[in-house]
């Protein structure tokens, strides 16, 4: 089906910038959230990690609803024997 493979492509994608979003914030995000809050470097580093965790998350979320969505994985045919 076209529409199961179009899903498929949009929660891989977006498993993608989420993954990058949260590698991100991990690396980068205390610094930026201490600089523009005005808040203590410790507590910036928390946040980003706490951001960082739920973008990870969110991305396996989407990872999962992708392989859900697979190309070969049609719920209307039965599925076949693993062959020996």
């Amino acid at each position: 089906m076209a529409n199961r493979s179009m899903l498929h492509s949009v929660f891989r994608s977006l498993t993608k910038i989420l993954a990058g979003l949260a590698g991100m914030s991990f690396i980068l995000g205390g610094g930026i959230i201490s600089v523009m809050g005005n808040t203590d470097r410790g507590t910036g580093e928390l946040v980003g990690i706490v951001i960082a965790f739920a973008l990870g998350l969110l991305a396996l979320f989407a990872h999962a609803a992708a392989e859900h969505f697979d190309n070969g994985s049609d719920d209307d045919q039965p599925s076949s024997p693993a062959s020996v």
